[in-house]
């Protein structure tokens, strides 16, 4: 019996093939994306490397009041910050401001502060504090 070099191959090769299918859409799956608010205020989160976290927090820019960064751990990665309008809009209402973070390995601190950035030496209207862990 003659056997080709292709047969030989094949079965390994689909073998690895299911194996992958298996395998991606599990560590897919163990990403989660977790939004907070303001009640998460000084809070300690364990998170993954690759979690997403959305912070939202209430906002009025039209007041010269908005939410800066105080300080950043490593462990997250500023992907996008954008501001929401309350519907429906109208000048002078307030919103949301949202920050989405990327998860990284590591530990540290996520600092916001409400605050007007012309009034240097003042302490801001409103902190937001989380301590976070990812492994």
């Amino acid at each position: 019996m003659i056997r080709s070099q292709a047969g030989r191959f094949r079965r390994p090769l689909v073998a690895t093939a299911v194996l992958v299918a298996i395998a991606l859409p599990a560590a897919a799956a163990a990403a989660r994306t977790l939004t907070l608010g303001a009640a998460a205020n000084g809070k300690s989160l364990e998170l993954n490397p690759g979690d997403t976290l959305i912070v939202r927090l209430a906002a009025n820019p039209t007041t010269g009041y908005d939410w800066a960064l105080v300080s950043k751990p490593k462990v997250l990665k500023l992907v996008k910050r954008t501001y929401l309008a309350a519907p429906p809009m109208r000048i002078g209402q307030g919103g949301t401001d949202v920050f989405r973070f990327s998860v990284r390995s590591g530990q540290g601190r996520l600092e916001l502060a409400y605050r007007r950035s012309w009034e240097k030496g003042q302490a801001p209207l409103r902190t937001f504090l989380l301590r976070i862990r990812a492994s």
